[in-house]
């Protein structure tokens, strides 16, 4: 990125080739490059615990186009963007769970701290990337606290 604009970094415009990946050459480092940049604004900004934030306004604060997040996320994580911040609202959880944080709360309040609008879609976003359910995952952490 040059001024929240693409540098091509000499990618071959006349061949056009692809690679392996579906991608033109040079195309896997300007990915990598917004993923950088997604992932250091997302933390930096912790923008996934905002409840029903989308990729518009994520494109909006970050000013870059939906299309390339987009693009970026799917080909080098291989998930949406929802996905994606889901994926960080539960590490950011699971983080809190580790530290002994959070372990009095309610579901419905750790949901809410964690950027989702329900329990029910906390709990089903949760079994999806831990195969297990918060309270599930609570009661183990609680019986192995070191692990």
């Amino acid at each position: 990125l040059l001024y929240g604009k693409f540098y091509d970094h000499g990618t071959n415009s006349k061949t056009g080739f692809r690679k392996k990946n579906g991608l033109k050459e040079g195309e896997d480092k300007k990915l990598e490059e917004v993923m950088r940049v997604i992932e250091l604004q997302m933390d930096k900004n912790s923008f996934f615990l905002k409840p029903g934030y989308t990729i518009n306004e994520f494109a909006n604060d970050i000013e870059l186009p939906v299309y390339q997040i987009s693009k970026s996320i799917n080909n080098l994580r291989g998930v949406s963007f929802v996905d994606y911040t889901n994926q960080k609202r539960i590490q950011y959880c699971i983080s809190k769970f580790s530290q002994g944080e959070w372990l009095n709360l309610t579901l419905e309040a750790v949901a809410l701290e964690c950027g989702f609008s329900h329990r029910n879609s906390f709990t089903k976003v949760f079994k999806k990337f831990k195969d297990q359910s918060p309270s599930d995952y609570l009661k183990k952490l609680m019986d192995h606290p070191s692990h």
